[in-house]
């Protein structure tokens, strides 16, 4: 759960998080920052002091810390930054640090807190699952979607967990919905089992044909939340 204050408001209390955004990050306009980021979150009974340093036009140098502790040391790309969230992503109980960006490819990095280390750590390979959710029928998983043109009509929806830091993917469909010579380009549903990091190798799972599963185009959403709940165990 995600909450954003102003700095003249008084801290709220939370089961098992809270907090206090004292500046949010602004846009002055697609190049350059407007201000820095200093923000403070409490996550279990730990603050940490979450900064951000304007460096030029186009860098913040992105700070959290734990009393004097480091937590996080980073460089990060400015021109369209959002106000940072801080959601429980991997629903572990702690606070983690996401960043993203207005673009149309829905940019964004993940930082989890490892309370081993006691610090935030970038998760490598993030980046490539743009509007990734967690499923709720098996939490180790999640999806993420992006468009392929044709007005959003072609779209890849990818399964992948993360595992030691790094994102692995294990599924992908492609959806093939463009209404354009349907007859040489027919519209399906193509769905693999992927294997290696990135998702080199595909294996065939099943083809569907689209407009019996995806009707009108905002139904496809629909669709994915329950074909990857239900079918995850297909790709472990």
């Amino acid at each position: 759960m995600k909450l954003i204050y102003p700095l003249t408001t008084l801290l709220l209390s939370l089961a098992a998080c809270e907090t206090i955004n004292k500046n949010e990050t602004k846009i002055n306009d697609e190049t350059k920052i407007n201000s820095a980021i200093d923000t403070i979150i409490v996550s279990k009974k730990q603050t940490f002091h979450v900064q951000g340093k304007v460096i030029g036009d186009d860098q913040v140098q992105l700070s959290a810390t734990d009393g004097d502790q480091p937590a996080l040391e980073d460089t990060i790309s400015g021109p369209g930054l959002l106000p940072l969230e801080f959601p429980d992503f991997n629903a572990d109980g702690f606070l983690d640090i996401l960043l993203k960006y207005a673009d149309k490819s829905s940019t964004a990095y993940l930082y989890l807190f490892d309370p081993r280390s006691n610090t935030f750590k970038s998760i490598d390979g993030f980046v490539n699952y743009p509007n990734a959710v967690r499923l709720h029928t098996n939490p180790a998983y999640y999806y993420a979607y992006y468009s392929e043109g044709c007005s959003d009509l072609n779209w890849i929806s990818d399964l992948f967990k993360i595992d030691s830091f790094k994102t692995i993917q294990i599924g992908h469909i492609y959806g093939k919905g463009c209404e354009y010579n349907v007859l040489e380009n027919p519209q399906l549903i193509g769905i693999y089992k992927t294997t290696g990091d990135n998702g080199q190798s595909e294996i065939l799972v099943e083809k569907l044909p689209y407009l019996k599963f995806i009707p009108t185009n905002n139904e496809k959403r629909d669709f994915l939340e329950k074909y990857w709940n239900n079918n995850y165990y297909k790709f472990e």
